[in-house]
């Protein structure tokens, strides 16, 4: 089936979201769409109120409409099977809006979210398509693969894993992460131009373990960096509070303070805090990793290594081409970090080699590649 441009109105669903690295993907889809056929176009996200995505449709001028998803654990737990009555209820209200709505096509950018979706629009024989942004599948992308009329994948590496009807695509990044000014920013954070600034993220939830792994090292990297630190919103509370603790037993000098900027996570000025940082220490999610690529930065990444995490994949793809450096939580103690930075830190050539390594997983035409196959 091939969507031809013309006066009638494209319907095209969207579907995924919870984690920003699910859903923010898809507003660069959105953007593309909306770029090729403006006004001739009608475009619905489903997806959770409980994740980010409703707000990210309101953004985008897109209407939503809310489904219940469960998840799929790695360890037994009695909510497994509580959640798979979510998904089946989710593809019941799947079934009803695609029924009312009669889109073209699917687009699915993977995660528990989106499975229900594409069942449903299998159920409805729809054109679906999915994206993987990982080097390892998901599991739900691969339970998603065999409804999927087209595959796209971030990594090459990924086509191996799945049977037909693959292509590599990279991964889009919205544009205005690419918007930053450095200048601009130094003034709205009150950062100083010539200290070496860290981004420390631990995504949108937050990674406890480079929270505290921070805050242990604290006073030792602001006597030589200035920090901004995303914590994410389960952790801004406890690592705000540790921070003051550490100023008021001056652990941290007080003439240091104003070096550390804590946040929960940035949206509009993430793509400031990009642009100021020298060295970006992360997890490595897929949709950070393809921030970083496209904006060319060196960073430490420090995968999360829970039993077939995808983390560990993508993590071990960019060491394996010098795209970046790798730590594993099991090796990184306080002095390590602070030893690992110093050494990386003071030599600022090989630091903008690994960003010129990094800049080969971006693919400034990615949302394009994709829109060519919801469309095809």
């Amino acid at each position: 089936m091939e969507i031809k441009n013309n006066k009638k109105i494209l319907k095209i669903v969207v579907a995924s979201g919870g984690s920003g690295g699910h859903a923010t993907p898809i507003v660069a889809v959105i953007d593309e769409l909306k770029k090729r056929f403006g006004e001739q176009i009608k475009i619905f996200w489903l997806g959770t109120n409980q994740g980010i995505e409703r707000k990210l449709a309101v953004n985008e001028q897109v209407e939503f409409k809310a489904i219940i998803s469960g998840k799929w654990r790695r360890y037994f737990s009695v909510q497994n099977m509580l959640d798979i009555f979510k998904v089946l209820i989710g593809i019941l209200q799947s079934l009803y809006y695609l029924l009312k709505i009669k889109p073209q096509a699917i687009f699915s950018k993977g995660g528990f979210v989106g499975l229900p979706v594409v069942i449903a629009g299998a159920i409805l024989r729809k054109k679906i398509v999915i994206h993987e942004s990982d080097v390892w599948p998901g599991l739900a992308n691969r339970l998603s693969a065999k409804f999927a009329s087209q595959i796209a994948v971030a990594y090459q590496e990924s086509e191996i894993y799945f049977r037909k009807k693959v292509t590599v695509t990279g991964t889009p990044v919205r544009n205005k992460i690419l918007a930053g000014n450095k200048l601009s920013t130094c003034k709205r954070f009150s950062l100083d131009y010539q200290l070496p600034t860290l981004l420390v993220i631990g995504g949108s939830a937050g990674a406890k373990f480079l929270n505290d792994l921070i805050l242990a090292s604290l006073s030792e990297l602001l006597k030589h960096y200035q920090i901004i630190h995303l914590c994410g919103k389960n952790n801004y509370q406890e690592t705000k509070e540790e921070f003051t603790r550490k100023l008021n037993i001056k652990d941290i000098q007080p003439v240091w303070q104003n070096r550390y900027h804590l946040f929960t996570w940035l949206d509009e000025e993430l793509a400031d805090a990009y642009s100021a940082a020298d060295l970006i220490i992360s997890r490595a999610g897929a949709n950070v990793l393809a921030e970083i690529a496209a904006l060319s930065k060196a960073a430490i990444l420090v995968p999360i290594t829970r039993a077939g995490d995808h983390q560990r994949f993508n993590a071990e793809i960019w060491r394996k081409n010098k795209a970046a450096y790798v730590l594993y939580e099991e090796e990184l103690k306080p002095q390590k970090l602070i030893e690992t930075l110093a050494k990386i830190l003071s030599n600022r050539q090989e630091l903008e080699k690994i960003g010129q390594n990094a800049r080969q997983f971006y693919d400034p035409n990615s949302a394009a590649k994709i829109v060519d196959l919801i469309i095809k």
